[in-house]
């Protein structure tokens, strides 16, 4: 089954090789309706690629307040956790599921490697 989803939503840009990598080193997590998949603050270690539902993307203003940056659906993953990951940086953007929500979470480690090989 995860082999499908991601090969029918990501075969555009990953090859097949590659898609059989993800399926070995990346996890496959479910997110309910409002549950933080990243929070402020918190280390980019993961790329998520979304196999199902939305995830919104925000941060938050000088005041507090939440600014909505992007949402990411079927077959998107999100740029700010890609930069992110090179960096080891810390996030300044939350990540929640709007919908219920499947992902599948790649190591940031991988992606020098996989970069370079793919």
């Amino acid at each position: 089954m995860l082999e499908e989803k991601l090969k029918e939503y990501f075969s555009v840009v990953f090859e097949d090789e590659l898609i059989s990598e993800i399926i070995k080193v990346g996890t496959y997590k479910k997110f309910k309706e409002n549950e933080m998949m990243l929070d402020l603050g918190d280390k980019f270690d993961k790329i998520p690629l979304i196999l199902t539902g939305a995830i919104k993307i925000s941060r938050e203003d000088d005041d507090g307040d939440e600014i909505a940056l992007y949402f990411l659906e079927r077959g998107d993953t999100c740029t700010i956790t890609f930069g992110g990951g090179f960096n080891s940086s810390k996030s300044k953007v939350r990540g929640v599921a709007e919908t219920d929500s499947e992902v599948v979470l790649i190591p940031v480690e991988k992606l020098e490697e996989w970069l370079v090989k793919y």
